[in-house]
């Protein structure tokens, strides 16, 4: 279900200076105080890019969002700003402790890029609702810099922790970078490139339902873009952060609401009110209020009202039934009956403030300020998987992911259409039965990587191969071809044609979407070596999908084939006529068969070659040995499969 890819982010280089004076909190938790710190640290702080400071000058050609973009482009050719090398995901932990507790956690989780998928699809679920505005201003920045620069927060559900493992086995190596932010949290990101490694990674979480924790508002600006815009390839992915919803680093902090400006509000005629729908008792002081909600109570709901800086505080309990949410009912009942607050004026935050924290919520000069418990992570996956969404501000997960440790461009075709995973320096393993083997497909290289464990991931356990043979043969780097290479084999080694430009990857391509149609082409291909039965296989050629027209064998009998070999004479070559084949698909792996002498190959006669050219590559196979006395006949095969 859930579609995950390594990629090639930017990040800060180490000349950039520390990380501490440019990356930033998520856009919408800036307050006008902390983005005046920001622009103050550092010239390339990320907050002229997310969120810089508008001028009145602000024209079409000159605003905030143009600023952004030029920016962004300065600071990649500056150097400020460097790509990585390598295909990757990221390992990110974030080491905090919780507001309001001395427990001090880590949060464990990866970042890479995730499909951008429909609510529809009911892969990705979301759990709160979103407004226009902030989409909006969402847009404009994603349309001026073509770049994701947070990452939306996806939970999974993995009870048996083993992603959780695999990245502790990656956080064992040094860190790319650490970064304490301004609430205390330790923030270390990892690199994991093993292509073994990501290859398990992503088949653990490829049959895993995904819910947004935070970045619903960034989502579904990606979604609108991705319409928008269906020539971007890299439009159809979108950079997120991974964590295990099972976690025990995930923390849920609750949202106090702070209300102020209320016309003729009357403490009195509000507990009057309350009282006709909750048991209403006063405390104390706010540290007696504190220790009551404190001592968990799952079977009834608990708000806490303090009415002005903490002079007169009451705790509001009814009972909890089925379905109930803890800020549904403070909106409805509270806010919207006994205060007379509307739904749009809620939604406008013209009355009511969102704070973390219950010392925050006191300091705020106000009318009445309700505080609140932590909704559960549980009821969290209850309306998200149901369809349903709470009111803004709902949940609160702490701590949050940090903008800028990794920056996805969606114009850089490299940062996604290139991720195909290199292969490793060595492979282990016994020589196959069937000699080398190369499978098909616009992500060949990752479906091989991860069949064998790495010399220096033993933990990682091995696929074995479908067909006959057991484990790879062992195979250098040098040794697998690019994707979408034409390829000639022999018995002394494999040359190849540079591949095209790949395509998007089999994994995110959505052919309900687009479909390029069949390219065909009038050309002569050259053919597979004389294996004259593939192992396993009754038939006389090798064993391949059959997936666009072959022609005829040019091996049979009869009195065209004749004619054309008598034709040919003693020239030294066979003379083929042109046959419609279709061209092989860009990115695709060729076939292989085992070679003559090698185990699994009947044949052990010296392979014949002809000078047919291949429709990718025009330079013609070159003949091995024999001369114009001698009569050759061209090898019969198979064509690549499109």
């Amino acid at each position: 279900m859930a579609r995950v890819l390594p990629f090639r982010p930017y990040r800060y280089a180490a000349g950039a200076g520390p990380l501490e004076r440019l990356v930033t909190q998520p856009y919408d938790k800036i307050s006008a105080a902390m983005q005046q710190r920001y622009l103050g640290l550092d010239a390339h702080n990320l907050v002229r890019v997310i969120l810089g400071p508008r001028r009145e000058t602000d024209t079409a050609a000159d605003n905030v969002y143009t600023r952004a973009a030029k920016y962004f482009e300065e600071w990649i050719a500056g150097g400020v700003l460097v790509q990585e090398a390598e295909p990757a995901l990221y390992a990110y932990f974030q080491e905090f402790e919780a507001p309001d507790t001395s427990e001090r956690v880590v949060r464990k989780g990866f970042i890479g890029l995730g499909a951008a998928e429909d609510y529809s699809k009911g892969i990705v679920h979301r759990h709160e609702e979103t407004l226009a505005g902030p989409k909006k201003d969402r847009m404009l920045l994603l349309e001026h810099t073509r770049a994701h620069f947070g990452q939306i927060f996806m939970l999974y559900p993995d009870t048996e922790g083993a992603v959780d493992r695999l990245l502790d086995e990656a956080a064992a190596q040094p860190p790319l970078g650490s970064v304490k932010d301004e609430y205390g949290a330790a923030h270390t990101l990892w690199k994991v490139s093993h292509p073994a490694r990501i290859e398990h990674i992503r088949d653990l979480m490829s049959d895993k339902k995904l819910i947004i924790a935070d970045g619903h508002h960034r989502y579904e600006t990606a979604l609108a873009f991705r319409e928008a815009h269906p020539e971007l390839e890299g439009a159809r992915a979108v950079m997120m952060t991974f964590v295990n919803l099972h976690s025990p680093g995930l923390k849920i902090l609750p949202t106090h609401r702070v209300l102020g400006g209320l016309a003729d509000f009357d403490l009195e005629l509000f507990l009057r009110e309350a009282r006709a729908e909750f048991a209403v008792t006063p405390a104390g002081s706010v540290e007696e209020l504190r220790r009551v909600m404190a001592a968990p109570q799952p079977g009834r709901i608990r708000i806490g009202a303090v009415a002005g800086r903490g002079e007169k505080v009451f705790c509001l309990e009814r009972e909890r039934q089925a379905g109930d949410l803890d800020v549904s009912i403070l909106h409805r009942l509270l806010i919207q009956e006994a205060l007379g607050v509307s739904q749009d004026a809620v939604r406008e935050e013209k009355n009511i403030r969102y704070v973390r924290g219950i010392d925050a919520a006191l300091e705020r000069s106000a009318q009445i300020a309700f505080l609140l418990e932590p909704t559960s992570i549980e009821d969290v996956v209850r309306v998200s998987l149901s369809g349903g969404v709470m009111p803004q501000k709902s949940t609160d997960f702490y701590p949050k992911l940090l903008s800028g440790m990794c920056i996805y461009r969606l114009e850089t075709r490299d940062s996604i259409l290139n991720s195909r995973f290199p292969a490793p320096s060595a492979r282990v393993g016994s020589t196959s039965a069937r000699g080398p083997s190369f499978s098909a497909g616009p992500d060949a290289a990752a479906a091989t990587s991860g069949r064998v464990p790495a010399p220096s991931f033993p933990q990682i356990p091995p696929t074995q191969e479908d067909a006959p043979g057991g484990s790879l043969p062992e195979i250098g780097a040098a040794s697998l071809p690019p994707p979408g290479s034409c390829v000639a084999q022999s018995a002394t080694g494999r040359r190849y044609r540079p591949a095209p430009t790949a395509p998007f990857p089999a994994a995110l391509r959505d052919p309900s979407r687009s479909r390029a149609p069949a390219r065909w082409t009038t050309a002569t291909h050259p053919l597979p070596p004389p294996c004259r039965r593939a192992p396993g296989s009754s038939r006389r050629t090798a064993s391949l999908p059959r997936h666009g027209t072959r022609p005829r064998d040019t091996r049979s009998s009869g009195p065209a084939t004749n004619a054309r070999r008598s034709a040919a004479g003693r020239s030294g070559s066979v003379r083929t006529r042109p046959v419609s084949v279709p061209s092989p698909a860009p990115g695709s792996l060729p076939f292989a068969v085992p070679l003559p002498g090698e185990r699994g190959c009947p044949s052990t006669r010296r392979p014949r070659w002809s000078t047919r050219t291949c429709a990718r590559s025009p330079a013609a196979v070159p003949d091995r040995g024999g001369g114009p006395g001698r009569r050759r006949r061209s090898p019969a095969g198979r064509f690549p499969a499109v």
